[in-house]
């Protein structure tokens, strides 16, 4: 079962667990869902799709991809999000093979609805700044929506392992107020072209 802690300052309930810290964070940032650790499919799909709607866009950074080749169910459900009409912007930090195969699949299926970029740390782009980001998000990932505007933040997913840790759900009410979306944003962007312009398709 997933620890789950939320916080509703403007009731005066407190549910927490995970211990003083995320308690801390939790009385700062009211009415946001925090979980010591979950799954992208099990948490977070069933928590964006309340306000997900057609015209939804997503931009998702992760690993190696390896969750998407392990747990079907997610690729199930990204390839469920485009078909009803979102665009899905991802970007893999040190891509495994067997999460390219998928990913190529999604790519040949959706070629104007999912763009995938890829990045390994033991190639640094020219981008100096965008090289810190990668390096920063090898292990902090994230997933932004907008249209309306919701956030999902894993604090740590290592290699390799299907649960992240330090998990944040960022509701619409919270999300367009959050600065953290458009710095999220901006960083995303910024890799993303530094890809596009040192390996060109």
């Amino acid at each position: 079962m997933n620890e789950i802690a939320v916080l509703s300052i403007s009731s005066g309930v407190v549910v927490a667990a995970g211990g003083l810290t995320l308690l801390i964070e939790k009385l700062l940032k009211p009415e946001i869902l925090f979980h010591s650790k979950a799954g992208a499919a099990s948490v977070m799909v069933p928590l964006v799709s309340k306000y997900r709607t057609k015209e939804t866009e997503i931009k998702i950074i992760g690993a190696d991809g390896e969750y998407a080749y392990n747990k079907p169910s997610w690729l199930e459900t990204i390839d469920l999000w485009m078909n009803e009409g979102n665009t899905i912007s991802y970007l893999l930090i040190n891509p495994s093979q067997n999460a390219l195969s998928v990913f190529k699949k999604l790519k040949d299926k959706y070629p104007k609805r999912f763009y995938l970029d890829t990045v390994r740390t033991d190639k640094d782009l020219k981008d100096e700044k965008a090289n810190e980001l990668v390096r920063k998000y090898e292990k902090f990932h994230f997933a932004l929506f907008e249209n309306p505007r919701q956030m999902w933040i894993e604090g740590y997913h290592p290699r390799g392992v299907d649960i992240a840790y330090d998990c944040e759900y960022v509701p619409p009410r919270k999300a367009f107020t959050d600065q953290r979306f458009d710095r999220f944003t901006s960083n995303f962007i910024m890799i993303q072209n530094a890809i596009r312009a040192d390996f060109p398709s």
